[in-house]
């Protein structure tokens, strides 16, 4: 029989980073599981991981973090340019692990979410219990794939999606997320739009990923290397780290994990058949055991 769990999920603000920051809690447990959400427009940690939670908030007390210039965050503060947004979305982390007086965390990050909690597991190591990574930003990369190609058609649906935010170029950004069409129904892009909507409302992109993509010439993105080959530092990660990957994923192919898995001294993979960006969603059950059997393992 299936257990019914009632979600009751705690707001807070934290002034941090030049912003103001959302996280939301809930649970009880002695161990915290942080939630970081993936970098396309109209992303939160709500959106990413709410068919996941009923699994978790038994025995964990979890932690949903809206980066600045995604969900109910303000803005990102600017950056400098050089400057590594994966690196100040780490330190965001950090305070608000801080804010919760919380000294140690698992880390469940998706995407760009992936990629800040590796970097935070490389800047504080004392920190960073165990990661759960599903196709993470950064970390990933191709060995057959051409990242080349990979990068340009990124950057070619972001960046139209956020200059014409619409329901269509909405749809089309989230079918390439993901395996079955069918998983982007009209809820999830009328959410995710007003989303966006919110955090384009400035006159500067909320989030330094958005401005990368706008950036963009010839539908070519030019990112920071600090943060988009984040692979170097693969060595320097010594949390037990489980790597989840989409068989069908066009972001971030599957060959993208061979990398971190090979140079992270203690990494593990697992591959969803059938599956995109998004294996939280398309396969939740299939994640959600995952998940939570690494995660309850005895160091």
């Amino acid at each position: 029989m299936t257990q019914t769990v009632t979600l009751e999920v705690s707001d807070h603000y934290l002034d941090t980073g030049g912003t103001r920051v959302y996280y939301g809690t809930a649970g009880s447990g002695s161990e915290t599981v942080l939630f970081i959400h993936g970098g396309g427009p109209g992303a939160s940690s709500w959106s990413n991981f709410a068919g996941n939670l009923p699994a978790f908030v038994n025995d964990y007390h979890v932690v949903l973090l809206d980066l600045p210039g995604y969900g109910r965050s303000g803005p990102s503060a600017p950056q400098e340019d050089g400057a590594s947004a994966f690196a100040y979305y780490a330190s965001i982390v950090r305070d608000v692990l801080d804010d919760l007086s919380v000294d140690r965390a698992h880390l469940v990050g998706n995407s760009l979410g992936g990629g800040v909690a590796f970097r935070f597991a490389e800047a504080y190591p004392d920190r960073a219990d165990r990661l759960v990574l599903l196709g993470p930003a950064g970390v990933c990369y191709p060995v057959w794939s051409p990242s080349g190609r990979i990068h340009s058609h990124l950057g070619e649906v972001s960046s139209r999606l956020l200059r014409e935010p619409s329901a269509a170029t909405m749809r089309a950004f989230l079918e390439e997320m993901v395996y079955d069409n069918d998983t982007v129904d009209d809820e999830v892009i009328a959410e995710r739009l007003d989303m966006l909507k919110e955090s384009l409302d400035g006159p500067e992109p909320g989030s330094p990923i958005f401005k990368m993509w706008l950036s963009s010439e010839n539908n070519v993105v030019r990112f920071n290397p600090l943060d988009f080959e984040s692979w170097r530092l693969c060595g320097n990660v010594s949390a037990p780290t489980l790597l989840i990957w989409g068989r069908d994923d066009h972001f971030n192919p599957v060959d993208g994990a061979l990398y971190p898995l090979q140079y992270m001294p203690h990494a593990e993979l697992q591959v969803f058949g059938r599956c995109g960006h998004w294996a939280q969603v398309e396969h939740r059950e299939q994640f959600d055991r995952a998940a939570r059997e690494f995660l309850g393992r005895v160091a």
